[in-house]
């Protein structure tokens, strides 16, 4: 398995230490769904394999990872998958004489959305923390050192079937890395 281009499982990465790395997100899943008290989501772990040393898999609830920014410097950050469960929302339809007027759909909401057509789904976002403590910040997105010292980004997709794993989209990205990372043979 290599990572490409398009929808995958897994993402690979490139570390300070130079050895590549494999990282696939665990299942989510709800809990007790319809109990409002107890109802629960599974925040899916890391499963690590280094590709690099063929060292045995492990499970994270972070991992660490290498951030070109659009200059191309590196910086070192942790990303962790967060989910949510998403029930039905509530429609409301309103009619004013000949026209009909539902609710817009938000980015990645299955109403209007372009996602689909599913009335429950999962929303799965990254939580990415700078290792320095300069930085914080959720997002649908990450941007890391692909085995190739290219920029990639992995967008993380909403769950509409569970359990499972969220899957990614990933995109090679134009960004010229200042500073290569060194890989070990």
């Amino acid at each position: 398995m290599t990572m490409k281009q398009g929808s995958s499982d897994f993402l690979e990465y490139l570390g300070r230490d130079g050895h590549i790395r494999r990282a696939t997100s665990r299942n989510t899943d709800v809990h007790n769904k319809g109990v409002p008290i107890l109802q629960h989501t599974d925040d899916p772990r890391w499963y690590i394999e280094d590709i690099t040393n063929k060292v045995d898999h492990s499970e994270f609830e972070w991992i660490t990872y290498t951030n070109p920014d659009p200059s191309g410097n590196l910086s070192d950050w942790i990303v962790k998958v967060h989910c949510e469960f998403q029930p039905p929302p509530f429609l409301i339809k309103l009619t004013f004489g000949n026209v009909s007027h539902a609710p817009e759909g938000i980015p990645g909401h299955p109403i209007g959305g372009p996602e689909s057509k599913s009335p429950e789904y999962i929303y799965t976002w990254f939580e990415h923390v700078r290792t320095d403590g300069n930085g914080r910040h959720p997002d649908k997105a990450m941007v890391f050192v692909g085995p190739d010292n290219r920029a990639w980004r992995a967008e993380i997709q909403n769950v509409l079937h569970w359990p499972a794993p969220p899957q990614l989209v990933l995109t090679p990205l134009a960004i010229t890395l200042k500073e290569k990372l060194k890989q070990v043979a």
